[in-house]
Order: C-alpha cells, then structure tokens, then sequence
C-alpha cells in the first residue's frame, strides 16, 4: 500500500513574540508601500493624462492662431500686390523696359514687406519664373509638377495654396499664389510668396523643449507639415506615421468644427487633434509619456511621506520591542512549561500503559480460565479490575489527547481507507459492552464505488469511538446506531456523512450547550451516576474541526441524542479489491500454528503476550532486549532453521531499542514480519515504525481482540482436515 503522509503541526517553528510583531510591521509597511505607490502611480497617471490633454489642446489652439495670423498676414500684402496697377500694367507689357523696371522698384518694396523675405511673380505673356527678381527659368504650363500655375490662374479667384518640399535647402513651403487680373477680368499672370513650414516647426519644438510633436495634414490625410521633412516629401499619410498609437486620426480630425480641439490617450502618449479653417488643414500634436513626467513637487512629497512612516515604523518597533520583552519572556515561559507538562504527560502515558497493559492482560487471562477453577468472587474481583483499568486507561487517553490538542502536537495523516475498515474495528470493541447491556447495535457503512477515502483513520476511528462509548453510556434500552453516507463526489473529492444516534436519556437545549467544554458534564450528576472526565466530547469536537468538520447534536430528554458531521476526503481509484465489510460478531480465539518471537524488556508484559500467544497454539521465544532478539533472528539462521513466522517488537528497550533492532533485522531478508508493540501511536511514531520495516502495530494497552485480529493478517489458521472445524485442544 502507497502511503501518503501529511503531518500538521501547530507548534512546529513558531517565531517568538517579538518577531511576528517585526514580521507583521514589515508586511505592514511593505503593504502601505505598494498600495500608496500603486495608488500614487495612478493618481499621477491620471493628472499628468488631463494635464498633457489640456497642454496639447491649448499649444494646438496658440500655434493655429499663430499660423493663421502670420499666412493671413502674408495672403493680404499678395492680395494688395496683385491688384497694384503699375503691376498689372507691366504684367500686360512685360516687354515694356521702362515699365519692367519700374515694376521690379515696387515688387522689391513688396518683398521686404513680407515675413520670409521672398517673392515670386509670373507674367502668362512671357512665362518666365522670376523668384527674389531673378529670372529663374521659363515655366511650361502642361507639365505635370507646375499643376499649381493654371490652377491659379483660371481656377482661383483671390488666392490658394500648395505644398512644395525643396530637397536641396531639406524644408518644406507653403506658397500663396494670387492670380493677377487685368481691366477686363482677364488673368495675365500671378504672384505670391512662400512660408517655410519647417522653420515653423522647428520654433515651436525648440519653444517646448521637444517633449513634443506636431504635424499639419489635409483633408486626405497626406502629411502638410512636420519635424521630419521626409514625410511631406513622401506624402505619407497621417495614418500610416499614427499606425502604432491605434487611432483612427483622419476620421476623428473630419468630425471636428473649425476651432474646435479634442484630446486622446493612447499607451504610447496623449493625442490632440484640432482644425486649421484657413489652409483647410488639420492638425496633430502628440506628447508621449515619460519617466520625467513624474518629476514633480507631488512626487518628492509623496517620498518624503514614505521616508516618515518608515522612520515611525523604526521607532515605534524599538519602543513595542522594550515594552514586549516583559511579556515575550512570560510567554516563552509558558511554552516552556506547557512543553515540560506535554513531555511529562507523554512520558507518563508510556510509563502508565506499560503497567496497564499487564494489569489488563492478566485479568482477562484470568477470567480466560475455566469457571470451576476461579470461585465466583475472585472471578468478580477480577472482572472489576478489569473494568477500572479500562476506565483508567480512557482517563489517561482524554488527558493525552488534551494535551496534544492544546500544545498543538495533535496530527493528522493521509493514507488510504475505506469507512468499512474503521467501522469493522469500533464494532470489535464495543461489541463486548453492547451485548453486556443487552443493547442493539446498527452499523451501515457507505463508502465511494470503486475508491478509498483518503485521510486520517485513526482520528476517524477514535471519533466515533468517542460517540458510541458516549451513545452506549447514556443508553439503558434500545438500539445505538452507526452509519455513514456518501453526499457528494467531485474534482477527486468526497464528501461523507457520519452519524451516531441512541435511544439513551438525551438532553435538554442547556445541557447540549455544556457538553462541549472541558471537564463539563451536561448535568451535575452525571459523573455519580454514569462516570467519565468530561473530556470526551470536548476532545472529539476539536478532532472533528482538525479533520475539516463540525460536530452537531441533536437531543431532547428521554428521546435520544444524535451527533453528527461531515469530512470531506481526497480518493484513489482502488481496482481489484474487495470491500471490507464490518464484521457480524466478536472474533473467535484462533487456533494458530508458529514460532513467535516477543522482544519485550518487561517481564509482566513478556508473560502476558506469551499467554494470550499460547493459548492459539503459538510458541513463543523471549528477548529481553533488541540486541538479544536480532541475536536469537541470526542465530536460527546459521542454525538452518525455519525463521520466526511474526515477530513482536517493543520501541522502548536498553541496550538496543525497536527501531535499531527492527531495521537489523529486516537487512537480514527472512521476510519475517514484524509488529510494533508500543504505548506510543501517535501517527508520526506509526510512520516511523512503517519506515523501519514495520506495517502494522499493536497498542499497549491491548485486548485479546485487536491481538487475535493482528495475528490472522500473518498467520493462517489451522483448520481440521476432515470436517473443516476449529481444532480445540482444549
């Protein structure tokens, strides 16, 4: 069997005082730390996103007004220079020297008039390009790049605009062309002047510090202007150069109004989109999130706050650490003294059931023996003995138990079980006391098809143990009844019902309230009248809550009690075994054939279990030590002879405990079995026996059931070959 083991310790590795307070400070700190930073982070996120927004809408908003201001400045000097006659005159007789020269007098007044110094004028007579007054080249109407000269001339009435991007000189102009008229309406040439956009650009990002930029573009979303003058010359769309901030930029610029501006966060930066109404323009400044943008008077405020709670959590730390010592000293002596009283309680429960498991032994054994050889009153005397020992033995229990709870040593582990294995052993012991008070005992036992429970059967056992003792106690008539019930499976996980119910005495609503606590009776004549510790109850209910349980009752006076509980346990799939059903009587003394050998340093325990073995037929070899019975293991090996057919081991022997002797022997491959015999069976000391060689376990104290039923799991049985019955040798 694959044993699982999970041990939960309560006590184990407990800081002191002092440091779950330091620990609890630092979590504390680390605590406030992050959720005032977290807090900090989004706060400042969310000022610095409306603080770009509103710092990008109202740039956008100053640079519109002073782009606009400066073209419309530049669109009135070329609108006042196309309708000056002296030049409409010379445009119509441009070969007119006096004239021309005239003219290019007031052309060059004009041109210091505007703000980039520049000037450009064609006559449709000559055609010729002149630019600054020189002559530069004589333009052809039907090519393709000088679109923007008929376009002006017979489709402008006043003025328009293009966009040309000079690679030598790397910027890019805004030119305003005017179409000259003369008389009669008809146009004879045209003129205007040109804006750098990109000196425009580089201003205003010098004017911010370059923290951000801006970009002009028209109505199809070409880029007019930008930092980057390769995108003019290009033509890259708006779109394509936004493509990583996720937007849908031109769709957005066409639904504004002319002035209007909106702002747009975005996880690369905040966006602000406005209208340029006298180019027929849109505009877009983007200012990404940066590190720096938290450099603020806000931030080295918040620091400093950080730094004071870090100084008082020093301080007050410090001053909590003299003001504990005082009661971290009581409190470390008091674990002190409830470690020195569990040990002493733990130590005492070995050196008590070491005598009892005598005092019990012997006494059964004696009233084991035929009826005519012990008068009736000894047999009565010992029958007493008997009974006192077992209530001693359940007062040593309860207390230990007590003690585990409260230090926090009680365990738990996880093996494999099935509910009919538990409910099997609980009927064998209180089978004998049940028929003693002519009761009626009921057990039905439910457990998942085709799976194991797995959990803490001792715990469990030891629970409804303590319910049916209680059960049968309090009933003088009628049935005590055991079940179990499957309420749900899931995800690996069942959930099991346990109930114990009697026809006993029962109890009122105030009784039911005191049961649980420690050394409490439900009523005052209880421990006259039925005996017991008060302990048992209180002890069952935290074992329930350990396992993940509640413990309920249910009672009212003359009809009964019932407690019950749920535990949910893990499963394994169990393929090809068989269910253990509870069995329907006491166990039958065996009759056994065998060599046993008994390592017990005790000479009244080595008496009583070699009794109890020979009156199965089984003979016994004694050790009264590990050393001993890992000599007599050898020496019938040396010998040839057959090895021990079980073994039983003591934990607690001078010279060479159980453990050593144990794990000797195992390394010596008889394949002889070897039970533990021990007071100690908390499930860390049967994990350790499992570890050294030894599976199963027989408890000091122990009847001659639990005995009977530990040597039919090793020994068969000697049947008559005839009829098939049990040999008396009686």
């Amino acid at each position: 069997m694959k044993i699982i083991s999970e041990k939960i310790d309560f006590q184990k590795n407990q800081p002191p005082l002092m440091s779950k307070f330091i620990s609890f400070s630092v979590i504390f700190f680390i605590f406030i730390f992050f959720a005032g930073s977290i807090t900090f982070i989004f706060s400042m996120r969310q000022i610095i996103r409306t603080n770009k927004g509103n710092v990008l809408s109202q740039i956008l908003e100053i640079e519109r007004i002073k782009l606009e201001t400066s073209v419309n400045n530049e669109i009135v000097i070329a609108v006042k220079m196309a309708n000056s006659p002296l030049i409409r005159r010379y445009f119509s007789n441009p070969h007119d020297a006096e004239l021309k020269a005239i003219a290019i007098v007031e052309l060059e007044s004009y041109r210091k008039a505007f703000a980039s110094n520049l000037i450009f004028w064609v006559n449709d007579i000559e055609r010729i390009f002149y630019y600054n007054g020189i002559e530069s080249y004589t333009l052809d109407p039907s090519s393709s790049d000088n679109y923007w000269y008929p376009m002006t001339l017979y489709e402008t009435e006043v003025y328009n605009f293009n966009i040309n991007y000079n690679a030598d000189l790397k910027v890019t102009n805004l030119w305003i062309n005017a179409p000259v008229f003369d008389y009669n309406g008809k146009p004879i040439g045209m003129l205007g002047t040109g804006i750098d956009i990109s000196t425009y650009l580089d201003m205003i990002n010098k004017e911010y510090y370059g923290e951000l930029d801006i970009y002009f573009f028209n109505s199809a979303g070409e880029i007019t202007g930008a930092k980057n003058a390769a995108l003019v010359a290009n033509k890259i769309n708006i779109e394509e150069e936004f493509s990583l901030y996720g937007k849908n930029i031109v769709t957005f610029a066409k639904s504004l109004q002319p002035g209007e501006t909106i702002t747009m966060d975005t996880p690369l930066g905040e966006i602000a989109l406005g209208t340029v109404p006298l180019l027929e323009w849109h505009s877009a400044a983007v200012m990404p999130y940066r590190l720096k943008d938290y450099y603020t008077t806000m931030t080295a405020l918040f620091i400093i706050m950080l730094m004071v709670i870090a100084v008082i959590f020093f301080i007050f730390n410090i001053f909590i650490a003299k003001l504990l010592e005082p009661l971290h000293k009581s409190i470390t002596e008091a674990k002190a003294a409830n470690r020195a009283k569990s040990d002493f309680l733990a130590v005492m429960s070995h050196e008590i059931r070491t005598p009892m498991n005598s005092i019990m032994g012997f006494s059964d054994l004696a009233l084991d023996t035929p009826e005519d050889t012990v008068p009736p009153h000894i047999r009565e005397y010992l029958s007493k003995i008997k009974d006192s020992a077992k209530w001693l033995l359940n007062i040593v229990n309860d207390i230990l138990d007590i003690s585990k709870i409260e230090s926090g040593k009680m365990e738990l582990e996880k093996v494999p079980f099935s509910v009919e294995e538990v409910f099997s052993r609980c009927q064998s012991v209180i089978l004998p006391v049940i028929k003693e008070k002519g009761l009626y005992l009921r057990i039905c036992a439910e457990s998942p098809n085709g799976k194991k429970l797995v959990g803490d059967p001792v715990k469990l056992y030891q629970v409804i143990m303590n319910l049916l003792s209680n059960a049968v106690k309090f009933t003088n008539n009628g049935t005590v009844r055991l079940l179990s019930s499957v309420k749900s499976i899931s995800n690996g996980n069942a959930t099991v019902y346990f109930e114990v119910r009697d026809t006993g005495i029962g109890m009122t609503p105030e009784q039911i309230k005191k049961i649980f606590g420690m050394f409490i009776q439900a009523d005052s004549s209880t421990t006259r009248n039925y005996g017991g510790t008060g302990l048992g109850l209180s002890i069952t209910k935290n074992m329930v809550e350990l396992m993940g349980g509640k413990l309920k009752v249910t009672s009212s006076p003359g009809s009964g009690s019932t407690f019950s509980f749920e535990l949910v346990f893990n499963t394994i799939d169990v393929s090809n075994e068989s269910d253990i059903s509870a069995k329907p009587d006491l166990l039958e003394r065996p009759h056994l054939e065998g060599l046993v050998l008994v390592c017990d340093d005790n000479p009244m325990n080595q008496m009583v279990i070699c009794k109890y073995l020979e009156q199965t037929g089984l003979k016994t070899v004694v050790a009264e030590n590990g050393k001993i019975g890992v000599d007599k293991v050898q020496e019938r090996m040396q010998a040839g002879e057959k090895p021990f057919d079980l073994i039983f081991m003591d934990m607690f022997m001078p010279v060479m405990d159980g453990i050593d002797a144990a794990t000797q022997i195992l390394a010596l491959n008889t394949g002889t079995p070897i039970v533990a015999m021990t007071a100690n069976i908390m499930a860390s000391d049967l994990e350790n026996y499992r570890k050294h060689g030894m599976p199963d376990y027989i408890g000091k104290p122990f009847t001659s059931q639990e005995l009977w039923s530990v040597l039919l799991k090793y020994l068969k049985p000697v049947k008559d070959k005839v009829q098939g019955d049990w040999i008396d040798n009686e």
